[in-house]
């Protein structure tokens, strides 16, 4: 691990696991194309004052 480096953290089995991150958000959001991006989803009922 390195300075400014990413991490990815997690418990298991009671214990924090800390790793190097496999993936930043800037390259998850560089490999979004209009092909493999969703439309917006509505799930449930409206839960307030939400109109649709």
């Amino acid at each position: 691990m390195q300075v400014g480096q990413s991490l990815d953290l997690r418990v298991e089995g009671g214990k924090l696991v800390i790793e190097p991150a496999r993936e930043s958000l800037e390259d998850l959001l560089a490999k979004m194309t209009p092909a493999n991006a969703h439309g917006l989803v509505l799930e449930g009922a409206a839960a307030g004052a939400e109109d649709w």
